[in-house]
């Protein structure tokens, strides 16, 4: 009788503290998650939540959403995948076995123009088609009042025909990669912070010291998954 007392005070304190930790966490956050060598973003509006990329087959994008979803939250309202290659879509089944995913898109499904809207955050499509890491989608996400500018795994031949004006966050193409993150995007774009996805220890070398010398002489804040975790972008 005793154990089975404790065993309900254990669970009425972490009930209690669940929704404490809850009901005092910003409603509105965009989450570039720590998913090691790979792209995965969490956009979290109240009780509706969009996700962007779902990382590798790791299973750290679903650990990632646990981190900032309430424990009883087990829906997404919708997925967006920009690209088909493993480090942006390989996560899709992890999360599927915690969390009923409502809506889904694939780059394949998307047209430049189309527009995903979930209550305060709107995703519209600038970039899709071709082949190789060209096919992945650019986006810009524009939510409360602030864009964000998402590159996929695009290099610089796309990104200087993409029509695209001033913008608060810019998430780095392809990783660092140097074939991205041109000057010409950086001019149009003009982003006051820079958030590079990216596993720490990479094989591929990124991100490119010449991409990260070309965002600090542009005065761009830079901010990296591979060196503090899960980049958060708080209620604004």
């Amino acid at each position: 009788m005793k154990k089975f007392k404790n065993l309900i005070l254990a669970s009425t304190l972490f009930l209690l503290i669940s929704y404490y930790n809850y009901s005092n966490s910003p409603k509105s956050r965009v989450i570039f998650c720590d998913v090691g060598q790979g792209d995965g973003i969490l956009v979290i509006d109240g009780n509706r939540q969009m996700v962007i990329d779902t990382g590798p087959n790791n299973k750290r994008m679903a650990e990632c959403i646990s981190r900032y979803l309430p424990f009883w939250d087990k829906e997404i309202e919708a997925m967006v995948l920009t690209h088909e290659d493993n480090d942006h879509s390989g996560g899709v089944g992890s999360i599927e076995k915690s969390y009923i995913v409502k809506k889904k898109w694939k780059n394949t499904e998307l047209l430049i123009g189309d527009i995903i809207n979930l209550g305060n955050i709107n995703l519209e499509v600038l970039h899709s088609g071709q082949e190789g890491n060209n096919d992945s989608l650019v986006s810009e996400l524009l939510f409360n009042g602030k864009k964000f500018l998402l590159m996929g795994d695009v290099d610089t031949s796309i990104e200087n025909g993409i029509n695209v004006g001033k913008v608060d966050y810019l998430k780095i193409g392809h990783h660092g990669s140097s074939n991205s993150t041109g000057e010409e995007l950086l001019k149009k774009a003009l982003p006051s912070e820079a958030i590079i996805s990216v596993g720490k220890n990479n094989s591929y070398g990124h991100p490119s010291e010449i991409v990260v010398d070309r965002l600090v002489d542009h005065g761009i804040k830079v901010r990296r998954t591979d060196l503090g975790g899960d980049v958060v972008v708080n209620s604004f």
